[in-house]
């Protein structure tokens, strides 16, 4: 398993079935939260994408212990942030000594992304035209 995609808004009900969805992130894994598992995962979501709203749904592409393809489609828990440049440490000593702050943003920072959570719902297998 290494990627997640999704429909585009306007291709979800005309999409061609050989047309390939659009690649919104990257499977991870995120051991404090014992993902990926049977019951969570975790998607790091590309710069370009848009954060996925709750309850909307991903497909995971994935390839099975006989090696097809297959994808496991996966519902929206949550998505949110991680800056440790905002956090309340930091916002509350920008506060208490007012200073400019300037660091890269996301997608040319190496620690500022976007996480997903999804739960696995069903594995389907991946037609291949």
């Amino acid at each position: 398993m290494n990627s997640a995609d999704r429909p585009s808004p306007n291709d979800q009900n005309q999409m061609n079935p050989k047309q390939e969805p659009k690649l919104v992130g990257k499977l991870i894994s995120l051991s404090k939260k014992g993902s990926p598992s049977f019951s969570k995962m975790h998607i790091r979501l590309n710069t370009s994408a848009e954060s996925p709203q709750p309850g909307s749904w991903l497909a995971v592409e994935a390839v099975d212990a006989n090696d097809q393809q297959l994808r496991i489609l996966a519902k929206v828990v949550n998505s949110w942030e991680h800056n440790p440049h905002e956090d309340a440490h930091g916002s509350a000593v920008n506060e208490v000594i007012p200073f400019p702050t300037n660091y890269a943003p996301e997608g040319e920072s190496t620690i500022i992304y976007r996480i997903a959570e999804v739960e696995p719902v069903k594995e389907v297998v991946k037609l291949v035209y």
